[in-house]
């Protein structure tokens, strides 16, 4: 046999392990992409709506009437819902779970501890906290997830 000829059946067999492997990996790569996006919807749908559109929101609606800090309610139970929607990530990462859950419980201490002020300038303070935990919940999130 010549050297075309043996080259010829080498060229043959790869061209046969490549047409019977290629499906293979289509499907372990589809699969893959296909987890990838579970994941990727999940934490767009419980994650980064409510604390990135839906917080805000409620934060912006937190005022001051007479001494009393009034309509952290929204706020609270957004922060809740995601705490119990984002137990699943302990197993994924849980040095972010633990820093996301530690944001978020601050955040809450937050609002729950001060109800109320005795002066404008309590308030002032109380907001402006509030603002850094919000962000800095923000700047977590973000370097984790984009």
């Amino acid at each position: 046999m010549d050297l075309l000829g043996i080259l010829s059946i080498i060229i043959s067999v790869v061209a046969l392990a490549v047409s019977i492997g290629t499906p293979f990996v289509e499907y372990f790569l589809q699969k893959r992409i296909g987890k990838d996006n579970a994941l990727a919807d999940y934490l767009r749908n419980q994650i980064v709506k409510p604390l990135f559109n839906d917080l805000p929101i409620a934060v912006k609606k937190i005022h001051l009437e007479g001494q009393d800090i009034k309509y952290t309610d929204e706020a609270i139970n957004i922060i809740r819902n995601v705490l119990k929607s984002i137990i699943f990530y302990e197993n994924v990462d849980k040095k972010f779970y633990e820093l996301l859950k530690a944001r978020l419980q601050a955040i809450e201490d937050h609002l729950v501890k001060n109800g109320t002020v005795k002066e404008d300038s309590e308030y002032v303070f109380f907001r402006n906290q509030l603002d850094e935990l919000v962000a800095k919940l923000h700047k977590t999130i973000a370097k984790e997830l984009f």
